[in-house]
């Protein structure tokens, strides 16, 4: 395994999003202008939710939570194809997004379980 593969890319979500600057170890999603910074990804709940306002807030933050995820898998580079072993596929990928429930998201078996979920869906190294 090359030192590359190895590097951890830093994942800022919504308000916590430095700037619009993406490269291999920093990415910023936001899904609404903020701050000077342009909205660089699109989060459309109205496909499947009819009334947002009316879902708990740990509901939202999971929706936001997963559509996060689903954008930094997609934006997250893992080698070339042709790469003996595609060696750099598993990736670290280390999140700060900012949620409503705070007391519910920062209890570590609920981080650990999380993370081990993902690790299993993506082939992640780490989360």
């Amino acid at each position: 395994m090359t030192s590359s593969s190895l590097k951890t890319v830093t994942v800022y979500c919504g308000e916590l999003c430095k700037s619009n600057e993406c490269n291999a170890t920093t990415l910023n999603l936001l899904n609404r202008p903020l701050n000077g910074i342009e909205a660089n990804i699109t989060i459309r709940y109205e496909k499947f939710v009819i009334d947002p306002e009316s879902l708990s807030p740990r509901i939202l933050d999971l929706l936001q939570l997963a559509a996060h995820i689903f954008c930094a898998d997609r934006l997250i580079n893992r080698g070339e194809r042709k790469s003996v072993n595609n060696e750099s596929w598993a990736r670290t990928i280390e999140f700060h997004m900012p949620v409503i429930d705070i007391e519910f998201w920062s209890d570590a078996a609920l981080q650990t379980a999380l993370s081990e979920c993902l690790q299993f869906m993506t082939g992640d190294r780490k989360y």
